[in-house]
C-alpha cells in the first residue's frame, strides 16, 4: 500500500482518453463497467421498490414491515460477504449470487402467477417472502457487494479515480435507463 501510494505520486496520472485508447485499461474498463451494469440489470431494485406491491399482492398484510426487513438482511449480509470474499474467492460468490437470485426469481414468479389462478393458496405469501429474503441475500453476498471491490482492485492507482468514475457513472446511467419509464407508468 505504502510502496503503491508512492508510485502514484511520483508517477503520471491517466487520462480519460488513455482510458479508451490503452488496450489494458481499455478491457479493464469495459469489465468493470459490465460488472457495474449487471448489477443494476439483476432486479434488485425491482425487489427493494416493488417490494411491498408484491408481498401485498401475495396475500401479505403487513408488507412494510417485510420491506424494511429486506433493507436490513441486505446490509447484514453485505457485511458478511467481505471475509467470504477471501475465503470463497469473488468469481464463485458472483456465480453462486447470481445462481440463486435466478432460482428466486424463478420461485417468485411460480408463486405469483398461482396467486393470481388461485387466490385462496395460503402457501404463496410464505413462498413470495422467502424469494425475495433469498434473492437479497444472494445479491448482497455476490453481484452486489463485489463489484464495488472489484473496481477498486482491477485499476492501477493512476487509472483508479477516472476509471472507477466512469464505471460508477455506468452503473448510475442503468439504474437511471431502468427507472425512466417506470416513474412514467405510475403515480408519482
Amino acid at each position: 500500500m505504502i510502496k503503491e501510494r508512492t508510485t502514484a505520486t511520483s508517477s503520471v496520472m491517466v487520462s480519460y482518453k488513455q482510458l479508451f485508447t490503452d488496450r489494458t485499461l481499455r478491457l479493464t474498463l469495459i469489465i468493470g463497467i459490465a460488472l457495474q451494469g449487471a448489477q443494476q440489470l439483476s432486479g434488485v431494485n425491482a425487489i427493494l421498490n416493488y417490494g411491498p406491491d408484491i408481498l401485498k399482492k401475495a396475500g401479505l398484510s403487513n408488507s412494510d414491515l417485510a420491506t424494511g426487513l429486506l433493507g436490513g438482511i441486505n446490509v447484514i449480509m453485505t457485511f458478511i460477504s467481505v471475509p467470504l470474499m477471501d475465503k470463497l474467492g469473488r468469481r464463485s460468490l458472483m456465480i453462486l449470487g447470481q445462481a440463486f437470485m435466478i432460482v428466486s426469481f424463478i420461485g417468485l414468479a411460480i408463486a405469483q402467477k398461482i396467486h393470481n389462478q388461485h387466490p385462496d393458496a395460503s402457501w404463496t405469501a410464505p413462498v413470495s417472502v422467502v424469494t425475495i429474503i433469498t434473492f437479497i441475500i444472494f445479491f448482497a453476498i455476490g453481484p452486489g457487494s463485489i463489484p464495488w471491490l472489484i473496481i477498486g482492485e482491477i485499476f492501477t492507482a493512476e487509472a483508479r479515480g477516472k476509471a472507477s468514475s466512469l464505471c460508477v457513472g455506468a452503473n448510475w446511467s442503468v439504474t437511471c435507463l431502468l427507472f425512466l419509464p417506470m416513474t412514467s407508468s405510475t403515480k408519482l
